[in-house]
C-alpha cells in the first residue's frame, strides 16, 4: 500500500523493497496517484490535505471542468489555494470555447487547439469565448 494513499491502522507498507524498486514505485505510482488522480481531488474535498497544497496537483491525467448549466459549463479549471491559503478554489486555465448558436460550448486549451479539433467549426456561424487569467469575453 503506497504511503501516498495515507497511513492506516493495519498499514500494508513493505519495508523490504530495494531502493531502485522503491524509486520506480514513487515515480510511476505514488506521484500519479497522490497528485494526479481523482483520489487527489477528494483529499482536498474531505479536508485530508491542506488547501495550500492544491498547487502541487499535476493536472496531467485528471482534467477538471465546470459542470453547471450556463455560460461556464465545460470550462477547464485547475484547483488552486485561495489568496489566504484557507480553501481550495477553482481557477480557469487559458482556453477558447466554440459553439454554434443553440448548442453546447466546447472549450480547448492552447495544446488542444489543433486544426483537427476545430474542423467541425469551420465554415459555420459560431460564437467564441476566451477564458482564463481573469479574462472572460464572448466574441
Amino acid at each position: 500500500m503506497s504511503r501516498a494513499l495515507g497511513t492506516f491502522e493495519q498499514n500494508w507498507t513493505l519495508d523490504c523493497v530495494c531502493d531502485e524498486c522503491n524509486q520506480f514505485f514513487a515515480d510511476n505510482l505514488e506521484l500519479p496517484l497522490g497528485r494526479d488522480s481523482r483520489e487527489a481531488f477528494f483529499r482536498f474535498d474531505l479536508g485530508l490535505k491542506p488547501a495550500d497544497e492544491a498547487s502541487d496537483l499535476l493536472h496531467r491525467r485528471v482534467k477538471a471542468r465546470v459542470r453547471d448549466p450556463g455560460q461556464f459549463d465545460g470550462v477547464r479549471i485547475v484547483l488552486s489555494p485561495s489568496h489566504d491559503g484557507s480553501e481550495v478554489v477553482p481557477v480557469p486555465v487559458p482556453q477558447i470555447g466554440f459553439r454554434r448558436p443553440g448548442e453546447e460550448w466546447h472549450f480547448f486549451t492552447e495544446r488542444e487547439l489543433t486544426p483537427d479539433s476545430v474542423r467541425d467549426y469551420q465554415d459555420s456561424a459560431l460564437e467564441s469565448e476566451f477564458m482564463g487569467l481573469g479574462l472572460s469575453a464572448i466574441a
